[in-house]
């Protein structure tokens, strides 16, 4: 391999690690933003595993103000996502009941917030997650209570139906949604719409990147 070729892999390699070090960064401040929206959460409400779910509720339990904390379980493997998230959150300190009916059944008399994460966001506004979130946004919803979704600009992306469909997620829809959290702080349908046009941006200048690393990689 040449100077060149090795001065091209090396800025290949760079350039994916670079990426990765960005989303790193995005979904701490996903988190902290998220927490921020939840000063005055009593009981919150969640389901589905969720890496920006566990952060947020990481940063409460740091700064002392965790509230306790319902997991919609489901059925079959999405109980197993949810148990991963409700023992991860125990791991932290935080007091964490799961519930084991209908997920829907989870929002109560007390439930202030619920907190869920996104698999894929449409700029519109509706989003993928596991089964048990989409019962529990809808019922929250309709019982008046607020609904935020932390994530990050990476997963701003258009046609959801395909993503939820080789994933096996549901689509929540919009309306069940008070409000988009990602790395700048809350996101309206217009900035959903921004980050979906860089996400493509930026996932073709990562495939290429990869792509180069692949095809050279000693």
């Amino acid at each position: 391999m040449g100077a060149e070729d090795q001065f091209d892999l090396r800025r290949a390699r760079g350039a994916v690690t670079d990426q990765i070090g960005r989303m790193h960064a995005a979904a701490a401040a996903a988190a902290t933003h998220a927490a921020s929206q939840l000063d005055e959460a009593r009981e919150i409400v969640t389901a589905s595993y969720s890496s920006s779910v566990m952060a947020t509720l990481r940063v409460l339990a740091d700064d002392g103000a965790g509230p306790p904390v319902t997991v919609a379980l489901g059925e079959a493997e999405d109980a197993v996502h949810g148990q991963r998230l409700a023992d991860g959150l125990r791991e932290v300190g935080l007091g964490v009941q799961v519930g084991t009916g209908y997920p829907a059944e989870a929002i109560g008399p007390a439930t202030t917030h619920v907190l869920l994460g996104a698999d894929s966001i449409e700029p519109t506004g509706a989003f993928t997650n596991g089964k048990p979130s989409a019962a529990v946004a809808e019922a929250a919803a309709a019982a008046g209570v607020p609904v935020i979704v932390v994530s990050t600009g990476v997963r701003v992306v258009e046609g959801i139906e395909e993503t939820a469909v080789e994933a096996a997620l549901k689509i929540v829809p919009a309306l069940a949604v008070t409000r988009f959290v990602v790395e700048d702080g809350p996101a309206t349908s217009a900035e959903l719409a921004r980050r979906a046009r860089r996400r493509a941006k930026h996932v073709a200048a990562l495939r290429a990147a990869a792509g180069d690393v692949a095809s050279n990689p000693s």
